[in-house]
């Protein structure tokens, strides 16, 4: 017991003086912590609407280019050769069916958007508590002999990493990259037994060209990678690594409950609710994901929109005469941007 204070207290000291960590399976150190929400690159002194980094903006060049063409032929066909205009009552029908789809559209994204924040929520507490009952809770049996509590203390120190490898493994599985050789995964779960390093093809990662990343900046459909091609490539069955990362936590649980080294029996009930919650998530997350907006939903929304916007110059050129232009085209940027935040949440 004294030995365990020992390096407890030495833990805590070192914790203070030690140089950022890093990875000796990769090139990640402290600084890959700034990155996501964190990332010092989304502090700007720009005015919010003045901000191009984190918008749609880029994803619509293309698209407003083509609609001010569209503008433009439309309001010159109409001041030089035939007045296209039509009647403006049109407009005011489809203002209403226009607004109801997208906010039906966005309602739904951001609805879906909560949900995925909410178990990403859950699996956190989840996983903190489940490793400060094994960090502080599970005895190590150095008073018997030297050999068990080194065995305890790596086993204890395994069944951390896997903590933290389920949520990993469940970020790739979400993302349909259902291997392990990862940078951020391998190291923790490279020794376990599951169908993930038989499954394994880095190979099959391609880079991509100069066409490529353009081309999703600027939003084009053909550009964008199918991310469900490494799961058809497969030649084996993938199984599912998270959940086996779960049963190996079970089964240290188990273990420790057998042994006799984790002995309160309201943190045992603890520990199993949590492996009960990582479950939970696993489950939720996939239900998301599989269950998106219907595609006919999606279609329709699609096809009402561009019909209201390729309709403006016909509805507005008798009202604004040239202006209906620059007014069109704000107009265009204000609906598609709306659009395109609820494809991306």
């Amino acid at each position: 017991m004294a030995e365990k204070k020992q390096r407890t207290a030495d833990l805590s000291i070192g914790a203070s003086t030690r140089p950022p960590l890093k990875n000796q399976d990769s090139d990640k150190d402290f600084n890959d912590y700034f990155i996501g929400p964190r990332g010092l690159d989304h502090h700007s002194r720009w005015p919010v609407f003045l901000r191009i980094h984190g918008s749609v903006t880029p994803e619509m060049v293309l698209l407003l280019l083509f609609v001010a063409g569209w503008l433009s032929m439309i309001t010159l066909i109409s001041k030089f050769v035939h007045d296209l205009s039509v009647h403006r009552l049109l407009l005011t029908v489809l203002d209403f069916v226009v607004g109801l789809a997208l906010s039906f559209r966005s309602s739904t994204a951001y609805e879906r958007y909560n949900d995925r924040r909410k178990y990403w929520t859950q699996l956190t507490f989840a996983s903190q508590n489940l490793a400060r009952l094994i960090l502080i809770h599970v005895d190590e049996r150095y008073e018997k002999d030297a050999a068990l509590g080194n065995q305890d203390l790596l086993a204890k120190i395994n069944c951390l990493n896997l903590i933290a490898a389920y949520a990993v493994a469940l970020k790739h599985k979400l993302r349909f990259e259902p291997y392990m050789h990862y940078d951020d995964l391998k190291h923790l779960v490279g020794h376990l037994d599951t169908f993930a390093p038989d499954a394994d093809q880095p190979d099959t990662r391609k880079k991509r060209n100069v066409f490529n990343t353009v081309g999703q900046f600027l939003g084009l459909p053909m550009a964008e990678s199918n991310t469900r091609k490494l799961l058809k490539r497969s030649r084996v069955p993938l199984d599912n690594l998270s959940l086996e990362i779960n049963n190996h936590l079970s089964v240290y649980m188990k273990s420790i409950y057998g042994k006799g080294t984790f002995k309160v029996s309201s943190y045992q009930t603890q520990s199993l609710n949590a492996l009960t919650t990582f479950n939970d998530v696993l489950v939720g997350t996939d239900r998301i994901l599989s269950t998106p907006l219907p595609i006919a939903y999606s279609i329709a929304i699609s096809q009402i929109t561009w019909v209201y916007i390729l309709l403006l110059p016909f509805q507005l050129y008798k009202l604004l005469g040239y202006i209906t232009i620059p007014a069109s085209v704000f107009a265009t940027y204000i609906i598609l941007g709306i659009a395109l935040i609820g494809r991306e949440i």
